[in-house]
């Protein structure tokens, strides 16, 4: 039973497209949460293709793989110019954790 099990879950991901490891670094065919995402930063944050320096959008994930996912796939799509699209996560040290405080203050 187990390994039926697994083998649907198998197919599941394969035919998402998200059967290549690391799976955070995956391009699904379709992930329309994604692009509802892009859809917002687009008419919220971004202005004749820059970005409006006076907003924030913060996202908060419960798994930090959902969290590198989104960078990911953030970074794909706008490209890291700036520091635009930065990462905040428990555990983080000092030395990181200051500068991305400094940010969105």
């Amino acid at each position: 039973m187990l390994a039926s099990q697994i083998e649907s879950i198998d197919l599941a991901l394969k035919n998402l497209g998200l059967d290549k490891q690391p799976v955070v670094t995956a391009k699904p065919r379709s992930d329309a949460r994604f692009e509802r995402l892009v859809e917002l930063i687009n008419k919220e944050l971004r202005t004749s293709g820059q970005w409006n320096r006076a907003e924030r959008l913060i996202i908060f994930t419960e798994y930090k793989t959902t969290l590198d996912y989104l960078a990911n796939r953030l970074a794909s799509e706008y490209g890291n110019e700036d520091g635009a699209i930065l990462q905040l996560y428990g555990g983080m040290n000092d030395d990181d954790l200051a500068p991305i405080s400094q940010t969105i203050h």
